[in-house]
């Protein structure tokens, strides 16, 4: 018996001589896919590769970062060069505007050479019953690395005496821890012409702190690092701040 076999035309797409078989192995497709996703489908398949959070070790080095951060900072402003836009040089103010007249006649002769008392006879008690003391406030020296010493021939000449009522109203005096004292700023009488007085101890600190490390006032300091006497300082017209 003989087997008929019947034959059928192929399809079209079939037939078509660029049609290939389907691979049992994975291949890319030849043509790319890109044009066929539409613009939402993009924007929804892109991804980003976001940087993973802070591990609990980089995190507890942030406040070292900071800190040495600020310390560059500090340094920064301590030793930029020109001094921020201040008067060039502090200016000649005769009047007194509170201070212990000894402490004004003070501050003048240190500018002259060989004027100015010396290191031991400032811790002596003034004619006005004034009595300096050298102890530094703890938060003064807080997070400055580089803190000036404002010396205690500075912090003698801007003693106000215990007569002046915004010192007489302290019922108790601590001499020895400085409680006593009341104190006076000459940057901003020299430099700004106000008159700034009646400071505590801490106050007093807190306040020249401020104009150094805030308002950028450049301090001249002398061999030991501490605030230089202008009798001392060998710039002529030198804008600093001087003791």
């Amino acid at each position: 018996m003989s087997t008929l076999t019947l034959t059928h035309p192929a399809p079209a797409h079939l037939a078509s001589s660029f049609f290939e078989k389907p691979s049992t192995h994975f291949c890319a497709p030849r043509s790319p896919i890109l044009p066929l996703l539409s613009l939402l489908d993009l924007i929804q398949a892109t991804t980003y590769e976001l940087s993973p959070p802070p591990s609990p070790s980089n995190m507890s080095k942030v406040p070292e970062m900071q800190e040495v951060s600020s310390l560059f900072a500090a340094r920064a402003v301590e030793t930029e060069l020109p001094p921020p836009p201040y008067a060039p040089a502090p200016l000649s103010r005769p009047q007194n505007p509170g201070f212990c007249e000894h402490a004004f006649s003070e501050r003048k002769a240190n500018t002259i050479p060989g004027g100015g008392r010396t290191g031991s006879q400032y811790f002596e008690p003034c004619t006005c019953g004034f009595v300096v003391s050298d102890s530094i406030p703890v938060s003064y020296k807080e997070g400055w690395p580089g803190w000036i010493d404002p010396s205690v021939n500075y912090r003698w000449e801007s003693h106000i005496p215990p007569s002046n009522p915004t010192f007489a109203s302290d019922k108790k005096l601590d001499l020895e821890e400085g409680g006593g004292e009341r104190l006076g700023c000459w940057i901003c009488y020299e430099y700004d012409g106000v008159w700034k007085g009646g400071m505590g101890v801490e106050e007093w600190y807190a306040h020249f702190r401020g104009h150094v490390r805030a308002e950028g006032y450049r301090v001249c300091r002398g061999k030991t690092g501490g605030m230089q006497r202008r009798r001392n300082c060998g710039v002529e017209g030198c804008s600093k701040v001087h003791s």
